[in-house]
């Protein structure tokens, strides 16, 4: 038993290796492309921009710089009929558990809003489980995270992302008291 267990441990720590290392040169490890891209036919690790999801990100990004808040972004989205992340998920593959109907929320946009991998960085390692379990991830500091730049076609510049998180750090601070 004891020598199945430093098997088990070493292959564990061989495998977060051979992760760590596909992060650190930029290939996307998720098993569903972010809103907004699709995985590469060619290469699965590699994100290109989805032609129906990527101008919604832009039109985000426009309505933010425009002065909506993300509960007024949702609001225009959900009127629209436009699907959210994750109905937009489940519409393009059978195997994402989510409801065919969800509708975009205040906290879908902020989560998009606030990803700097729309700027053509691939960032990783933002949120960590805290073990085998199943449970929330955890949000990791900026320092811990795992960026390669200008990995994959940008949805929106870098001066527009920025600009976006002036304008969301200001729109917070008014509302707090």
């Amino acid at each position: 038993g004891l020598v199945n267990q430093w098997y088990l441990e070493d292959l564990s720590a061989n495998v977060r290796a051979a992760l760590s290392a596909k992060r650190r040169q930029g290939k996307y490890l998720s098993a569903f492309a972010l809103y907004g891209y699709r995985k590469a036919a060619a290469d699965r690790n590699r994100l290109v921009p989805d032609p129906d999801a990527a101008p919604v990100v832009r039109r985000i990004f426009a309505l933010c710089l425009a002065g909506y808040g993300a509960a007024r972004i949702a609001l225009v989205l959900n009127a629209e009929g436009v699907a959210s992340p994750s109905a937009y998920k489940r519409s393009r593959d059978a195997r994402y558990k989510a409801p065919p109907h969800a509708q975009w929320s205040s906290a879908a946009v902020l989560k998009l809003l606030h990803n700097p991998i729309y700027t053509g960085d691939m960032v990783q390692g933002r949120y960590q489980k805290a073990g085998r379990a199943k449970g929330a991830a955890v949000p990791q500091p900026r320092e811990s995270w795992t960026v390669a730049a200008a990995t994959h076609e940008p949805l929106v510049s870098r001066e527009t992302f920025a600009l976006a998180q002036r304008l969301l750090a200001q729109r917070r601070a008014q509302t707090q008291p």
